[in-house]
């Protein structure tokens, strides 16, 4: 039978429904149509194309284009396998099918985290299924989450300023349980706030990913598991910097606030204050260009959500590391280097008045700069 012969045997049989069920016979026409439509178009008879496996082609790849496809050089591919390899959080526990080999599997894991693709284009990008692209990607935001911590460092800068605090929004989609009305942000999206903490170098020390879009800053860096932390962290007269939003503590130092003229001085402090925090901004950029998924988390609850971002977060200490440091951060340090604890050649800490210590710094970097 020809297709125009199924269409009038189709509309002829549409004949003898009753008048009151239009959307039955809606649906049975539809219905016929894109079968009809299906086979003529994709010739269904025949069995369905084979796309190539995209990873096949990885061993052939330059070093630029790998990078530009992964984020990270090969070394770091290798070296992140090789941890996650033996984890017992990356090994695949389903049953059914032999499951996908552990290189492709990161590899997969790290390209849905970089790019917006859908997983049926994923899918065929490294002729795998959509299910088995998803539990790719669930393998390696366990591997991470399980087998990782964010490291410490110093920041250049201001003196003895240990890191630059901020947040950051990340889009989600709207919450299907829940009251979906407290992770509406001003800026009229949905999202999670993602704490972070970064060194000079946009290495980021420290990230609390777990509130909604609505809370303030403060309120998530009080609660946060940083805070009963900082005055033992910030020692000696070190400190973090953040913006207006944060409140003026001994170990936390902002900008003034405009509600009245300023002096030349606080003007002075508040420019160099605010190019030194730069660096906090510059990393949730990096964060977000490399790991584009974070423009907009289309997961299906926000406990994935959470676990997606704080993966990218490890993801991208990993790429901005040289190889050695990345080694570090992977597997740690050797155990022969038996550092002391910092806390040994330390004295006692004083709480300051914080006041008075912002006041102190404005003086140094007046008489540092104003000459």
């Amino acid at each position: 039978m020809t297709s125009k012969n199924k269409l009038a045997f189709i509309f002829d049989k549409y004949k003898y429904y009753t008048d009151q069920d239009y959307r039955v016979k809606f649906r049975y026409i539809l219905k016929n149509l894109l079968k009809i439509a299906r086979k003529e178009l994709f010739n269904d008879d025949e069995e369905p194309v084979a796309f190539q496996d995209y990873f096949e082609l990885v061993p052939f790849m330059s070093e630029k284009q790998f990078i530009q496809d992964f984020r990270m050089p090969k070394s770091h591919f290798e070296i992140l396998h090789a941890k996650l390899v033996n984890s017992p959080s990356f090994q695949c526990t389903g049953k059914g099918k032999a499951p996908v080999y552990s290189e492709k599997c990161l590899a997969i894991g790290i390209w849905v985290l970089a790019t917006p693709d859908s997983y049926r284009s994923i899918a065929r990008r490294f002729a795998v299924t959509k299910s088995t692209v998803k539990c790719c990607l669930e393998r390696v935001i366990n591997g991470l989450l399980n087998e990782f911590e964010v490291l410490g460092g110093e920041e250049g800068g201001l003196q003895k300023v240990i890191g630059a605090l901020d947040g950051c929004h990340i889009k989600i989609r709207a919450p299907a349980r829940g009251d979906k009305s407290v992770y509406f942000n001003r800026k009229k999206d949905y999202s999670i706030v993602l704490q972070g903490l970064c060194d000079a170098d946009c290495f980021f020390t420290n990230v609390d990913v777990r509130w909604p879009g609505s809370v303030h800053d403060a309120r998530a860096f009080t609660t946060s598991d940083l805070y009963p932390l900082c005055e033992d962290i910030c020692r000696n007269g070190y400190y973090f910097i953040g913006d207006s939003a944060y409140p003026l503590k001994s170990y936390l130092m902002r900008p003034y606030r405009r509600t009245h003229r300023l002096s030349l001085r606080q003007k002075l402090y508040n420019k160099i204050l605010s190019k030194t925090r730069q660096v906090i901004e510059r990393a949730f950029g990096f964060l977000k260009t490399k790991f584009r998924r974070l423009y907009y988390l289309h997961r299906n609850n926000v406990r994935d959500s959470v676990r997606t971002i704080a993966a990218c977060c490890i993801l991208h200490n990993i790429c901005l590391a040289s190889e050695e440091y990345a080694r570090i951060l992977i597997f740690g340090r050797n155990e022969n280097e038996n550092d002391e604890p910092m806390e040994q050649n330390l004295p006692n800490n004083i709480v300051e008045n914080p006041n008075r210590k912002r006041q102190q710094i404005v003086d140094r970097l007046w008489n540092l700069y104003a000459n």
